[in-house]
């Protein structure tokens, strides 16, 4: 089994056009709009920043953050697609942070 972790400080994330742009892929975006106040939109960037950061971890290449979506399941547990393949993948925020786990079964 191959993961990657990551934490992020949510205090340290923009909410400018240009790093919602580096960050959230186009699937992303309308989940990141429905979000209806600066607080949780910024937990919800933090979160999938934690993710992509694990995620590349690993894979263990440079991929750009947003080549890659975090999605939810019918379920409401979070998902990472990329390049056509679903991936697993864990977030969590506790009060200043979001962490993230992605991993894949070889």
């Amino acid at each position: 089994m191959n993961m990657g972790i990551d934490i992020v400080s949510i205090s340290r994330i923009s909410l400018e056009d240009s790093f919602i742009g580096h960050i959230l892929s186009s699937a992303e975006r309308a989940l990141y709009q429905a979000k209806e106040s600066d607080t949780s939109r910024r937990e919800f960037l933090a979160g999938r920043w934690a993710a992509k950061e694990a995620f590349i971890k690993m894979k263990e290449k440079p991929i750009s953050y947003n080549e890659i979506s975090v999605l939810y399941k019918d379920t409401g547990a979070p998902y990472i697609l990329y390049d056509g393949r679903e991936y697993k993948c864990s977030i969590s925020h506790e009060k200043e942070y979001a962490v993230a786990l992605a991993y894949m079964e070889e």
